[in-house]
């Protein structure tokens, strides 16, 4: 596969290292610390160094791409491969490689940027790129919708892609209709269920068109696999279920506790350090119900909480362990650092009562 198309491969390669001949460029306009990260807010809320987004991204990228083209084509099927289906592999990676990269260039120069909408956008625009070409992807190992049943029997594979093609169009133009029209928050919900939707549809109907064969007396073939093919699949079995538990329980658990001494107090929280304060350095101590929280430079961060070194107009860099829908904010400072406490409840309000007392004169 790989031999056929050496000068897509070259092309390929060339689009995914312009953002490092973009950024040798602009280096000296660059900033130290750039934005790599945004929450689904749209706001920026993770940076990285300048060389990190130069020279680093491109080349995780680049690997990516390798990585993939090279599985691709160790399927001996795919020689006979529609070339359109084939371009999928050779132009995705590159086509997410110059959108993050654009975004981030953007973002630094101060250009106008609609995080909230150019994301669907993308996604909607692959979903259409993917459903005009995956009817064309013949039977296979590596691309494609690879279900029991549409692995086993032709007819089912041509019918499930076919289907998929329709929805995946329908689905990526509503995507982008809904991220440029719809307020943020419906346009969010919406974007989780049309893909929701575009994954499980085609299974449902490649299920349901096998059960209709096998009350037909359609044959299905299981396809032998080979050595490494049975390898793949017991180290998938194991590896994709616990990367999804762990993901599921970074994500969405995880605590923050707050203890008072007699001259300091500490602070623990899952995932990250723990932190212990003498009440002799606090400087000043006061509440704020609301507060931007500005963007992480280093830490930890999920749906549920919000640990580390962050940075925003009020305080610049300052240390801030919060839950990320925090009821209240604890702020204290000693010196030229500042410290940010976010709790739920009437928590936060309790812990500043009780610093009052304890920092006093």
């Amino acid at each position: 596969m790989l031999k056929n198309n050496k000068k897509t491969l070259i092309v390929s390669v060339l689009v995914i290292m312009l953002p490092m001949l973009a950024g040798l460029i602009l280096w000296q306009k660059l900033p130290d610390r750039m934005p790599v990260h945004w929450g689904a807010d749209g706001v920026a809320d993770g940076m990285g160094s300048k060389a990190f987004v130069v020279f680093v991204m491109p080349v995780i990228f680049l690997l990516l791409h390798f990585s993939c083209l090279v599985l691709t084509s160790l399927d001996k099927r795919q020689r006979e491969q529609h070339p359109k289906a084939l371009g999928l592999m050779f132009y995705i990676v590159p086509m997410i490689s110059l959108f993050t990269s654009a975004i981030m260039y953007r973002a630094v120069f101060g250009l106008p940027l609609n995080v909230t909408f150019l994301l669907p956008a993308l996604s909607g625009l692959l979903f259409v790129y993917m459903g005009n070409y995956i009817p064309k992807v013949k039977q296979n190992s590596t691309l494609g919708i690879k279900l029991a049943w549409t692995l086993n029997n032709e007819e089912n594979w041509n019918k499930t892609h076919r289907f998929a093609g329709k929805l995946w169009v329908a689905g990526g133009l509503a995507m982008i209709v809904g991220g440029a029209f719809l307020p943020f928050k419906i346009a969010l919900r919406c974007f989780i269920s049309l893909l929701l939707i575009m994954v499980a549809a085609p299974t449902l109907y490649s299920y349901r068109l096998y059960r209709q064969h096998k009350k037909a007396g359609v044959s299905y073939t299981p396809r032998p696999k080979t050595k490494a093919e049975r390898i793949a699949v017991k180290i998938t079995a194991v590896f994709v279920p616990l990367v999804l538990i762990g993901a599921g329980i970074l994500m969405f658990t995880g605590d923050i506790e707050v203890a008072c001494q007699e001259s300091t107090f500490s602070l623990q929280a899952s995932y990250y350090k723990d932190l212990t304060v003498s009440y002799s350095e606090v400087g000043a101590v006061r509440y704020e119900e609301e507060l931007d929280v500005g963007f992480r430079t280093y830490g930890f961060g999920s749906a549920r909480l919000s640990i580390g070194t962050y940075e925003n107009d009020a305080f610049g860099l300052y240390t801030l362990y919060a839950y990320t829908n925090a009821d209240g904010y604890v702020i204290l400072t000693a010196g030229e650092k500042t410290l940010v406490i976010g709790l739920r409840g009437d928590s936060a309000q309790a812990l500043y009562q009780t610093l009052l007392e304890k920092t006093g004169p």
